[in-house]
């Protein structure tokens, strides 16, 4: 009896499969962890390049249209591509703002004095603007630490681009905690580089645009 135990305290066979079957699942959860926050970082950057891409674009057109708007919403689905901001997430999206700085009589006939939100458009129903709603005063403080403000007779757009994020990997268990399912909101503002004040957004269309020309 007691050789028997010792030759089986001696026998290491199936030692390395033990081994494995411990090892294994944590080098799996590292690698998924390492690519899950991979993929965090990227959403992240699109997110960010998105915002100031359109804003860079925008704030060039002398005059801005419904046809333009689209075109920009377009450009954004393509720049996060193949991650998707076309508006039929619950909450990703993309929102565009002209606000300016009006000054009183006679100098501006056009729009109301005072720093207003001139116009406001999203790509989807439903999305609320961190700056306020169009009419409103602008709270540049809803997304930007920086003291930006406009001086009289100026015009700045504001674009704002949120996207909900959900890892891919065991979204319920450690690839969750490690990352999370969480909202991702970059913000871009950038003054009318056209100078002056942006004008009200217009209705024409590109045919009638083009016709007039």
């Amino acid at each position: 009896m007691i050789h028997r135990m010792r030759r089986f305290l001696r026998n290491t066979r199936g030692t390395q499969a033990i081994e494995f079957v411990i090892v294994a699942p944590i080098f799996l959860i590292l690698i998924l962890g390492v690519v899950e926050v991979g993929r965090y970082i990227l959403v992240q950057q699109k997110v960010s390049k998105t915002a100031y891409a359109i804003n860079d674009i925008v704030s060039q057109f002398r005059d801005v249209d419904k046809q333009t708007v689209n075109d920009l919403f377009i450009l954004a689905r393509d720049t996060m591509h193949p991650f998707t901001i076309d508006g039929t997430d619950r909450v990703n999206g993309i929102i565009i703002s002209a606000t300016n700085n009006v000054p009183p009589p006679p100098d501006n006939n056009d729009l109301p004095p005072g720093t207003r939100i001139t116009w406001q458009i999203a790509n989807k129903q439903g999305m609320t603007s961190q700056i306020g709603a169009e009419g409103a005063a602008p709270n540049f403080k809803g997304v930007t630490d920086s003291g930006f403000d406009l001086d009289l007779g100026e015009g700045a757009f504001v674009v704002e681009v949120s996207y909900t994020y959900n890892p891919v990997f065991a979204p319920s268990t450690f690839m969750n905690y490690l990352t999370g399912a969480r909202e991702l909101n970059h913000n871009s503002i950038i003054r009318y580089r056209k100078g002056g004040l942006i004008p009200i957004l217009s209705t024409k269309t590109e045919e009638e645009t083009s016709s007039k020309k």
